[in-house]
């Protein structure tokens, strides 16, 4: 799998590694203190398929607050899963508007702020397990830890967004979960 640069409230031990998606330079650090790291808006944006990628979360969230284009919920969609049988499944199972399916018209706000949601957990997958096969593994199978729940079926509130950033979080950092 190819290596994916995204990462999200992950803080990082003492004596840290990160790879600089920009340059491709491992940046290292020694700090007492642990590192935030979070998911950049480029890199959220990178999962919707935005072009041009926003600059800011507060770009982001101005882009999301007007409305996404339903090819960024479409794409975010197929991130999940490859097969559209499956999409219509989670779209229907996540009650996204019928505007949703409109290439027309962008999505409301509601809907545009779910597909943000998504993103960010596909963002975070795709930074913890390092390729696109184990994080849509990860996504879509249950877990004990999320009650036997699937990760995209808890994903539909900001709770749940947390709590799966939470299991991520303790999988990164070697945990037992």
């Amino acid at each position: 799998c190819r290596r994916v640069f995204l990462s999200t409230f992950i803080p990082r031990p003492i004596g840290w590694r990160i790879k600089n998606p920009n340059s491709n330079e491992i940046v290292t650090g020694k700090s007492e203190r642990q590192n935030m790291v979070y998911a950049t808006a480029q890199q959220i944006g990178a999962v919707m398929g935005l072009v041009p990628l926003p600059e800011s979360l507060a770009q982001l969230d101005e882009i999301v607050c007007k409305g996404l284009s339903p090819d960024s919920l479409a794409v975010t969609v197929a991130r999940i899963y490859p097969n559209e049988v499956d999409q219509q499944a989670l779209l229907k199972q996540f009650g996204f508007e019928a505007t949703s399916f409109n290439r027309d018209q962008k999505l409301s706000t509601r809907d545009s702020e779910l597909t943000e949601r998504l993103a960010r957990v596909v963002a975070l997958s795709l930074q913890v397990w390092d390729c696109d096969e184990s994080a849509r593994l990860f996504l879509t199978q249950s877990h004990p830890l999320l009650n036997g729940s699937t990760p995209v079926e808890i994903a539909r509130t900001e709770i749940g967004v947390r709590r799966i950033e939470q299991l991520l979080l303790d999988i990164f950092n070697g945990m037992p979960v």
